[in-house]
């Protein structure tokens, strides 16, 4: 398989001051004012709803991470004089958004981005907020785009519908990605992670500031999908994120991932160095080559490198990740900690669609498939053709001479997205239980109407979360951008304002429950009760208790062994 094919599967794979609320508003436009000056927005509304929603858009939280500050951590942005506006959106940040396009396409997924090259700079740390009462103290729910690190922006996610039909403030960000937000040389050098770096700088700036958009400042939700879930599930221990904000949603993603953590993060570097040219002189001389290089080139070698297939950009870098994500989360005290967390049923469906094979399909095949997708998301160890076999014969109950075709396929969607995706979540789901936090657990089983047509299995994959937790059916197509049309059937209307309404209620009280709703109990590690989300919502028990302690065991025996050989980097 051609590497573009490959690496489209990567792509689904974050002071308290008084700010004035004095505003002008005229027919279409509102202006406010925030602590660095005043900004003009728009009236939109959602589909049916004659209730206005007032959108700011790409609104600077930071200055340029150009020049000086290319692979700098983010510095605060400066007040401006005037009125700006942001009634338009801005820049993206710089990718490699031909393959993202592709994958879209391809898949079928309305999160396509524009497909001008002027849309995207460097200059790019904004946000959008939607609000729907300027005068108000309304929940903040703070939405952390996924994309595996290399791809996606803030802009692709309209917050209108959710913030029109709940009263809510929704506030979406850009970060630096790829090179640009997670290069690394591994040391004090160049630490990395200035793409979490600028989350926690957008948060700044909502703490400041968001009183001004009718927000509260003390409670913010954080919430993120994939990438963005790795985020959400990062700021839960770094220090750097301490005390800006509430409670936290996770939607198909877990920092505990085996591959997430880059344990050798100059290899990124020196590739993007040589690729560069930048090859003669000390370490510093070799920085400060890349950091001159003019960004057209960079772009240029973000296409090239293919970073879209790469996996674990984020590093241990003494500051926002002091220690190896894994050992902050067994070492930290949740006991002020909620956290609303799931996945889809069938995550890997939308991956495994992009996988083909020569010839007749066999056992053989089988473990090819599974290291496939597993491959993307654990180190090479773990993959290696003596835990292949460990897996499958977990796994396949029957003599393979009497698996078909079929089976083998349905098998491995189950183990790769037991591996890639429900283990990660749950193992976190307990850490963060056993040390004293709050969980409500989920598993979105809804199977979207819209992509039926689209689909060889009649499954809930990867993003189908996403477009009814934002209610995208309730609204009209963006006119910035060509996107793919989502709608929704008479049932998932409704579908979709419980889903809303279940995101809405945890951002404001810590809890998803209303007398409206299906009961959804709190997660304990007794009982392991869950939240089977469709149009009927049920509770489940007991969440993947047999394949959960296969996996723990799996991944304890492969720890024990990086352990003896010294293959584990835990501090900068």
């Amino acid at each position: 398989m051609g590497r573009c094919v490959t690496s489209l599967i990567y792509l689904f794979a974050a002071s308290k001051c008084f700010v004035s609320s004095s505003f002008e508003n005229t027919n279409d436009e509102i202006v406010v004012e925030t602590q660095l000056g005043h900004v003009r927005g728009i009236v939109q509304h959602a589909l049916d709803n004659t209730k206005p929603v007032y959108a700011f858009y790409s609104i600077p939280y930071a200055e340029p991470p150009i020049g000086r500050n290319r692979f700098q951590p983010p510095k605060p942005a400066k007040p401006w004089t005037g009125v700006k506006d942001a009634t338009k959106i801005g820049k993206f940040c710089i990718q490699h958004y031909a393959m993202f396009n592709e994958a879209c396409s391809l898949l079928k997924l309305p999160l396509m981005q524009p497909d001008n090259p002027e849309f995207y700079s460097e200059d790019c740390l904004e946000l959008d907020i939607y609000t729907p009462n300027v005068n108000a103290q309304l929940p903040v729910m703070f939405w952390i785009h996924g994309g595996g690190f290399t791809t996606g922006s803030g802009h692709v996610y309209n917050g209108t519908a959710l913030s029109a039909l709940n009263d809510v403030v929704v506030v979406s960000i850009n970060y630096r990605l790829s090179y640009l937000g997670f290069l690394s040389t591994g040391d004090k050098l160049l630490p990395g992670n200035m793409g979490l770096k600028d989350q926690v700088e957008a948060l700044k700036w909502v703490k400041q500031n968001i009183r001004a958009f009718g927000g509260d400042p003390d409670r913010v939700t954080i919430f993120g999908e994939s990438a963005g879930s790795w985020s959400v599930a990062s700021h839960l221990v770094s220090p750097m994120s301490k005390d800006l904000f509430k409670y936290a949603i996770l939607q198909s993603g877990s920092i505990l991932s085996d591959k997430v953590t880059n344990e050798n993060p100059a290899e990124n570097f020196n590739e993007i160095a040589e690729s560069l040219e930048c090859t003669n002189g000390t370490r510093n001389d070799l920085i400060e080559c890349v950091r001159q290089t003019p960004v057209d080139d960079i772009e240029k070698a973000i296409a090239t490198l293919g970073p879209l297939m790469k996996f674990d950009w984020v590093s241990v870098d003494g500051e926002f990740f002091p220690k190896h994500p894994k050992y902050l989360y067994d070492e930290a005290d949740f006991s002020d900690t909620v956290i609303l967390i799931g996945t889809t049923e069938h995550e890997t469906h939308i991956s495994l669609s992009l996988w083909s094979h020569d010839g007749k399909y066999n056992y053989e095949t089988f473990l090819e498939e599974i290291k496939f997708l597993n491959g993307a998301y654990c180190q090479q160890d773990t993959v290696s053709l003596e835990n292949l076999n460990k897996i499958a014969n977990f796994y396949l109950d029957n003599d393979i001479s009497e698996i078909d075709e079929k089976t083998y396929n349905a098998k491995a969607l189950e183990i790769t997205t037991d591996f890639t995706m429900e283990f990660p979540v749950l193992n976190l789901t307990n850490t963060v239980v056993e040390r004293g936090g709050k969980a409500f657990l989920y598993i979105f089983s809804h199977i979207p109407e819209y992509m039926d047509a689209h689909r060889s299995r009649r499954v809930s994959t990867h993003t189908d979360d996403i477009f009814f937790t934002f209610g995208f059916g309730f609204m009209e197509l963006d006119t910035w951008f060509k996107q793919l049309e989502v709608t929704y059937s008479e049932k998932e209307t409704i579908f979709a304002r419980q889903m809303m309404k279940y995101w809405v209620n945890f951002a404001t009280y810590g809890d998803p429950n209303s007398d409206d709703l299906s009961h959804w109990p709190k997660y304990s590690l007794d009982n392991e009760e869950y939240a089977i989300l469709k149009e009927q919502p049920t509770v489940g028990k007991l969440f993947r208790k047999e394949k959960f302690q296969f996996w723990k065991d799996f991944m304890q025996s492969i720890q024990d062994n990086r352990q003896k050989y010294g293959s584990k980097r835990d501090e900068l």
